[in-house]
């Protein structure tokens, strides 16, 4: 009782406090910032430290009278009062950046700037802790005076041991340095510093990092009900969340102290860089956080975004780069006032949004919260834009150190597609059921269960026809169109860029998620026919599809490396494809389960726009703008028939040193490798249920298992392996072809389920086949034939599966009652003409060498 008599007169003196600490700072700042521009840093951080001090020295007053006597808590607020005046932690904030802006250089102002924000949050972290033993040993007036001997101490570290970082331009007295304070024209000269237009979109670009830093702070906001979510949804009291808050402090101090240093010393990354993979790191944290089940999985959430907290330096670092020294106070100031305010929108933001969603959905918050980091994360790729066009060079990070280019964007597109695609045969069974054979839904929601009966059993086998018709129409849209479309694609491509095919495949397929999200929604109130589902493959089929795309990934690869480097970074590209599949497999059954299908294709979607969006503003045009073709209209020369015979000429003209026999050699190598691997996948889980008994589980955890071991071998495994026996590129495709072969004999000869495993850790090398056979094409082909080449290459691929699916299903039934493994041999036999087909190509390449060398001599 006496409790909910306190509870409101004490939120209104918080709420006082809450405004005088963040309303009034602001206001003070904005005469702080532009005078410390004129009269130095140290000055600044005395006057704001002291107001702090002035105010902890009155609180500890105040804690001590109430000791004795009763005292109205609205003292308090007034005890803030110097704190706010003089500029509060805004002022010490800005001033303290500035100090390191001036004292640092480029090369080492992120990694300053991190530290910094790193010492501030461990002073954070230390505070926290030791403030309820602190008050559990004495009393809060102790408490208070212990605070105010720190900032004592604080301001005579500064005052004694730190040199200004300017050098005064002015020999004012103290009295006129005051007096010049509270001048209006402080005011005049920092608001005309931060609207004045700059050269190069400077202007522009200040504005959008503060508008950044203001959706950054807007999305903290959630912090405010993130205690009520925890103990609503996951029965946690105060002192576990308290090691939580512990343990993500931590890591984010570990992210700046480690982080920062790793992204920008070994990676060679750019602040830009550092500041997106920090705001991706926020969206995923929050999007665990919205799945969550557990308590367990909010501490997965911050160990694997080790990095959201990086954002901070680095956006100061690029404000400091473009901006003169005498400015920089005034921006941060400023900066720092328009960010002040933003909690108090925050706040009640998150709160009623909580409130509304409490009882139906706790975690809503967090879905908002990663829809205005998502928010800042397309502004961070305009911001990023901006820079590479128009400002300095020496910001932009140069190409032969880039390490990532494309792989981000690969692994969100290959994401979305593993993360949907059971899931959609899934939808497609079960909107079959409803709409095509009328039943009820609570009774086609029991299909594909593992509690299922004999009346179910018969209706899965009635709708699984139909359902497998449907699925078949899809796959022929998205495999026939594209394959024609990729004909036209690849020259055209050589002459007008590979990036705007790549938007092409992103924009295609994140309207086709789109769609099937929309589709899927609607059929959750409405009876829809499955066969809709296909009509959204066009749009895909149409754009290029994954003929496309994987036309256009290598291409660019080509174009934007050397013949030293080519093999590599196209392994490093498939382990991102490897990566986005494994990610999507792992993390599709656990999505469905906790929403729903139309959670899961908008998930798709938001991943595949995020990839577009990378690619628009943060890839560049491998092809150089002087080897770029004019015309006035680009899409009107896509479907031109000279294209496709330009590329029937390119592909089989004659060529120098065996230069076309090689070629085509690898190119038949590979579609025999789609053609072994789409035909094994046909019947490979049948074979698995026929044989070991697995559930679609079992072998959700094999497959992950193998990935995993692909990317392995994709990395580490091709490193070390070029290191100690320097193998040429053709070899290294000769072995991933061996491996293949391999793992497929023991697939055909296993009894037990390990057997299978093993087989895919002794053969890990094996997903090096397909990069290094690209490598070996485009390291002999001209670039400008590259684009076609590929394009063909693709063309086959896709088209392949429609011989090798209907060959491995007759095999597999003809097989199935005395060796249902015989397929495997059949893979195996190709896999192993394939690494033939790489060895002569190699000894033909030997035989060009061995003539050069003695015609030479």
């Amino acid at each position: 009782m006496i409790e909910a008599q306190v509870q409101p007169m004490a939120a209104n003196v918080t709420m006082v406090i809450v405004i005088i600490k963040s309303v009034v700072p602001a206001l003070s700042a904005l005469l702080l910032g532009a005078w410390s521009d004129r009269y130095g840093r140290k000055p600044t951080m005395l006057i704001a430290s002291a107001g702090v001090l002035c105010s902890f020295v009155l609180l500890t007053m105040l804690a001590f009278l109430s000791m004795q006597v009763t005292l109205t808590p609205w003292y308090y607020t007034v005890a803030y009062l110097p704190f706010s005046l003089l500029g509060g932690m805004t002022v010490i904030t800005a001033a303290a950046f500035s100090y390191l802006s001036d004292v640092t250089n480029e090369q080492t102002r992120t990694m300053r700037m991190g530290f910094m924000e790193a010492s501030m949050m461990a002073g954070a972290l230390l505070g926290f802790l030791a403030s309820s033993y602190i008050l559990e040993w004495v009393n809060v007036a102790a408490t208070f005076l212990i605070a105010s001997v720190l900032i004592a101490l604080a301001i005579v570290y500064i005052a004694i041991f730190t040199e200004d970082s300017i050098i005064l331009s002015n020999n004012n007295g103290a009295m006129e340095k005051l007096r010049d304070l509270l001048s209006c024209e402080r005011l005049r000269e920092l608001s005309g510093t931060f609207f004045m237009r700059r050269s190069g979109y400077v202007r522009e670009i200040l504005w959008s990092i503060v508008l950044l830093t203001g959706l950054t702070e807007l999305a903290g906001g959630s912090g405010g009900v993130f205690y009520l979510f925890t103990r609503k949804k996951f029965g946690w009291d105060l002192k576990q969340f308290s090691y939580f808050q512990f343990t993500d402090v931590l890591i984010i101090i570990f992210g700046n102290v480690i982080g920062i240093p790793i992204l920008k010393q070994i990676l060679h990354c750019s602040d830009t860089t550092v500041a997106i993979v920090s705001i991706i790191s926020y969206i995923v944290d929050s999007l665990i956080m919205g799945f969550a089940s557990s308590g367990w999985m909010l501490y997965l959430a911050i160990s694997i975004t080790v990095l959201k907290g990086t954002d901070g330096a680095a956006l100061m670092t690029i404000c400091s780069t473009i901006l003169p020294a005498g400015d920089m106070a005034k921006f941060f100031t400023m900066a720092l006032s328009l960010t002040a305010v933003v909690p108090l929108v925050s706040a009640p933001l998150f709160t009623f949004v909580y409130n509304a969603t409490i009882e139906s959905a706790p975690e809503v918050f967090n879905f908002v919260a990663a829809g205005v980091f998502g928010a800042a994360l397309l502004l961070m790729f305009i911001i990023t834009n901006l820079i590479r066009r128009f400002y300095q060079p020496e910001l932009l990070l140069e190409r032969k150190y880039r390490y990532l280019i494309l792989e981000p964007a690969v692994l969100l597109i290959f994401f979305a597609w593993n993360v949907s695609s059971a899931v959609f045969a899934n939808q497609i069974v079960y909107q079959t059921c409803t709409a095509a054979f009328g039943k009820n839904e609570s009774l086609c929601d029991q299909l594909g269960t593992e509690n299922e009966t004999e009346e179910i059993q018969q209706l899965e086998r009635a709708v699984q026809p139909y359902s497998a018709n449907i699925l078949m129409a899809k796959s022929l849209v998205e495999s026939i169109i594209p394959a024609l479309c990729s004909m036209f694609i690849g020259p055209w491509s050589d002459r007008y860029g590979r990036k705007p095919v790549i938007v092409s495949c992103f924009t295609g397929a994140f309207l086709t998620y789109s769609i099937v999200a929309l589709i899927s929604f609607l059929s959750m109130y409405y009876t829809i026919s499955p066969w809709y589902y296909v009509l959204a493959s066009i749009t895909t089929a149409l754009s290029g599809g994954t003929c496309a795309l994987i036309t256009g990934v290598f291409c660019y690869i080509a174009d934007v490396t050397n013949e030293k480097n080519r093999a590599t970074k196209m392994a490093i590209v498939e382990a991102a494809v490897f990566t986005g599949l494994l990610a999507g497999t792992l993390s599709s059954s656990f999505i469905l389960r906790w929403t729903n299908g139309t959670t899961v294709f908008t998930i798709a979607a938001v991943a595949v726009f995020l990839g577009l969006m990378y690619i628009i503003f943060y890839i560049e045009e491998s092809i150089k703008p002087n080897e770029l073709s004019e015309t006035n209209n680009r899409a009107r020369e896509l479907f031109r028939l000279d294209l496709v015979s330009e590329l029937m000429q390119t592909c089989f003209k004659r060529r120098p040193n065996y230069d076309r026999l090689i070629i085509w050699l690898v190119i038949l190598a590979l579609a025999a490798n789609i053609f072994a691997m789409d035909g094994t996948q046909t019947v490979f889980l049948l074979f698995l249920r026929e044989r070991f008994e697995w559930t679609v589980k079992d072998y959700s955890y094999y497959d992950a298992s193998a990935i995993m071991f692909m990317i392995i071998g994709n990395t580490a495994g091709l490193y070390v392996i070029r290191k100690l026996f320097n193998l040429s590129v053709t070899m290294l495709a000769a072995l991933g072809f061996c491996c293949y072969a391999i793992n497929s004999t023991i697939q055909a000869l296993a009894s037990e389920p390990w057997h299978l495993y093993m087989g895919t850790a002794i053969c890990f090398m094996k997903g090096i086949a397909g990069p290094m056979s690209r490598a070996v094409i485009s390291n002999t082909a001209p670039a400008n034939d590259i684009g076609k080449i590929f394009s063909l290459t693709t063309s086959i691929e896709s088209i392949t599966p429609l011989f090798s699916a209907p060959l491995y299903t007759f095999v597999y039934k003809s097989t199935l009652s005395w060796y249902p493994g015989a397929f495997n041999l059949i893979t195996a036999s190709v896999y192993f003409t394939c690494s033939c087909l790489m060895i002569f190509a190699k000894i033909f390449q030997s035989m060009y060498q061995t003539t050069t060398y003695t015609s030479i001599n």
